[in-house]
């Protein structure tokens, strides 16, 4: 399965990417725990040590930022994953790369193990650094290892997804830029609609408040949503197996439509022409209820149905004009 020769290919080609990959984990890791543990003056180093003694916050805390680290890693993956599919189908590299004498499924499985390889590389080193760089430091005492089994292998599992997802993205549709903005998309998509549905049922029946807002499904929706879990948010609880499953179904979902991919549909919003409508029904509707929630909005959100279904059909019909416009272009540059 594994070729040298697509490896060096798709690693020339998204080289400087997949090299950022570990660069943002070690400034976020191993840089920034040896700024903040070994280059403090005698008083600060004095106050921070008291505060953890007295436990107003974990060293953890103060020594690491897992927001930036997790929105960094998120997008350099996605990155990655464009350059890797995406950029290839804009600039007809693709052609070169399906003529060459390997079989579709091994060309993407590459696609995916160097992508992975340098993803969850630069988090085991970077980790073993921040490691060493604590426990040689003033501050050893307070070192947490089950932080790093915990925090380092959610960052692993949230980031390999987001990946195998990007990839995914990329073999349904044509060109890089449909294949950033769709995977940033459908990434909020389980939570947003949750939000735009749970606002059209509560203009339908006001009277029923809370319907399907209970703190369940909220934590089920987000755990659903790659946006939710790359930001990690604190107000619900999220759980991890969502995140596993996404690698699990993706991965081989992302494999079988790469092999049947066709190269003359290259350029096009997106791949699979024949399947396109339901793609299409799903957009003009999500806009719709978009539209009467900004329509609805607009009358100071008091729930008026009236302006809420002028809100639905404008987005509606809007969405439908602009996509129909977008599905019949074809965006390719050729050398």
């Amino acid at each position: 399965m594994w070729s040298k020769a697509l490896w060096m290919k798709d690693y020339k080609q998204a080289k400087f990417i997949l090299w950022l990959i570990p660069l943002i984990t070690f400034v976020f890791m191993g840089l920034q725990a040896f700024s903040k543990t070994h280059l403090l003056d005698k008083l600060t180093l004095s106050h921070r040590m008291n505060q953890f003694r007295e436990g107003s916050f974990t060293l953890h805390e103060y020594v690491s930022n897992p927001l930036f680290l997790r929105f960094s890693l998120a997008l350099s993956v996605i990155i990655a994953a464009v350059v890797l599919i995406g950029v290839e189908r804009k600039n007809t590299l693709n052609d070169f790369t399906f003529s060459l004498p390997f079989s579709r499924k091994q060309i993407y499985v590459t696609k995916w193990l160097i992508g992975a390889s340098f993803l969850l590389g630069g988090l085991v080193v970077n980790t073993l650094l921040e490691i060493a760089v604590i426990a040689s430091s003033p501050f050893a005492e307070y070192l947490d290892w089950s932080y790093y089994r915990g925090e380092t292998v959610t960052i692993a599992l949230v980031m390999l997804a987001v990946y195998t997802f990007a990839l995914f993205i990329g073999t349904l549709t044509g060109g890089a830029i449909t294949q950033f903005i769709l995977t940033v998309i459908f990434s909020l998509f389980p939570i947003g609609f949750y939000f735009l549905f749970l606002y059209g049922v509560a203009v339908h029946s006001p009277d029923v408040p809370g319907f399907g807002s209970g703190e369940g499904m909220l934590d089920l929706f987000s755990s659903l949503s790659l946006a939710m879990q790359v930001f990690g948010f604190q107000l619900v609880n999220l759980s991890i197996w969502p995140v596993i499953l996404y690698t699990i179904i993706f991965l081989p979902l992302g494999t079988s439509l790469y092999i049947t991919n066709k190269v003359e549909n290259n350029g096009k919003l997106l791949i699979f022409p024949r399947t396109a409508w339901i793609f299409q029904a799903g957009v003009v509707f999500c806009f719709a209820l978009f539209g009467g929630l900004l329509m609805d909005a607009a009358g100071e959100g008091d729930l008026n149905l009236t302006l809420y279904y002028i809100g639905f059909v404008s987005g509606g019909v809007i969405s439908y004009l602009v996509l129909r416009f977008l599905m019949r272009r074809r965006f390719r540059e050729r050398k």
